[in-house]
């Protein structure tokens, strides 16, 4: 029988201790034990469904990108231990999609439906720092950004869109370079930095590109 309740999203604590599920339809975040699957809490997040989610360096907070289109409440920031919510913020109108940290956890990116911005945050206060507009320099649209993260050495930003993979200064969001592909719509650099990967589901594929 298919899931009455979908996963969309799964993620582990830095620890390996803690399996993080989120929901579509119960709006709720499930932690388990990574040994067993065993359920430690359930995170309700009522009216939100969870897209993305990734946990503090220290492993005591989760950040969760959620919600769809029309919503306003989009980033949460729960403590672990005993699931309280300590931030609820409107991060991006339509729901935000992605959360991704820097490496020593200080910085947060995240993206959202229907959004043509890239955003920065600092952790765990989760205060606004910068907003980039996903600018495309052949087209001079700012197209909808559909997944972005931070690569492993903190400096550059890749996002992806309708329009092919962006590479970007993490500091001010500038683009560096454009790599023209037909929708891309989910970005991964690999772990030294020097490549990164787009998903095009219109070419049932995925591609890797040198960053350099």
């Amino acid at each position: 029988m298919p899931d009455a309740d979908p996963l969309l999203d799964v993620v582990f604590s830095n620890d390996g201790t803690i399996l993080a599920l989120g929901r579509e339809n119960s709006n709720t975040t499930d932690l388990l034990n990574a040994a067993d699957g065993s359920i430690i809490r359930v995170l309700d997040a009522t009216h939100n469904r969870v897209n993305d989610a990734v946990f503090t360096f220290d492993d005591q907070d989760l950040i969760v990108g959620t919600g769809s289109p029309g919503d306003t409440l989009t980033l949460d920031l729960w403590h672990v231990a005993d699931g309280v919510r300590l931030l609820r913020l409107g991060a991006h109108t339509n729901g935000t999609h992605s959360v991704d940290l820097t490496s020593d956890g200080q910085l947060l990116l995240t993206s959202g439906t229907e959004s043509r911005e890239l955003k920065k945050w600092s952790v765990p206060d989760l205060r606004l720092l910068a907003t980039f507009t996903n600018d495309d320099p052949d087209t001079g649209l700012p197209p909808e950004v559909l997944d972005s993260e931070f690569s492993p050495d903190d400096q550059l930003i890749g996002d992806c869109d309708i329009f092919g993979v962006k590479i970007r200064n993490a500091a001010d969001g500038s683009l560096i370079r454009k790599i023209p592909n037909f929708q891309i719509v989910s970005v991964a650099f690999s772990a030294d930095g020097r490549f990164i990967a787009g998903a095009s589901p219109e070419e049932r594929a995925v591609k890797i590109w040198r960053v350099a």
